[in-house]
């Protein structure tokens, strides 16, 4: 008699597990990664030359995206400018000879650390110098900077 009672219960359980390893081995669709399509494949050219604006204000995003590693790919371009030597027309130029392929250690100057800093452009001075005729980086202030004095208030911020 016990056989009987066992040979159902054990039948079921089989059942139940069978069905269980089945349900686990399907993906729902809202899960399964789509197939790729060869048709949508982004190309991301690697230049030195960052990429132009954009088309339209509605782009995708995958043109959002390729439009952003391009402009980054090209602002890490090794510069032009060569530590100790003078950088008069080479800030924010890259360097034609070298690309990401190029062995041996990475840049010293990526040609985004050779753009003008805020002082440069806009100096505590009454002229200001073009662009592709500065030098090394000069920094005017207005009064000496010394590090880690921070600005101080003369009163506490009042919120609006």
């Amino acid at each position: 008699m016990q056989t009987r009672v066992l040979s159902p219960i054990l039948i079921g359980l089989v059942v139940l597990g069978v069905s269980s390893l089945m349900a686990c081995q399907e993906k729902p669709d809202d899960l399964a990664a789509p197939d790729p399509d060869p048709g949508d494949a982004t190309t991301i050219t690697i230049t030195s030359t960052p990429p132009q604006d954009l088309g339209s204000r509605n782009a995708s995003l995958t043109e959002l995206a390729q439009f952003a590693w391009q402009e980054f790919l090209a602002l890490s371009w090794k510069s032009a400018v060569e530590p100790g030597t003078s950088p008069v027309g080479l800030r924010g130029v890259p360097d034609s000879s070298w690309s990401y392929s190029t062995p041996g250690a990475f840049p010293t100057l990526m040609v985004w650390q050779t753009y003008a800093q805020t002082t440069e452009l806009r100096p505590n001075g009454p002229l200001t110098t073009p662009f592709d005729q500065l030098g090394l980086p000069q920094y005017s202030y207005s009064g000496t900077v010394t590090a880690g004095s921070g600005m101080k208030r003369s009163s506490p911020a009042v919120m609006a």
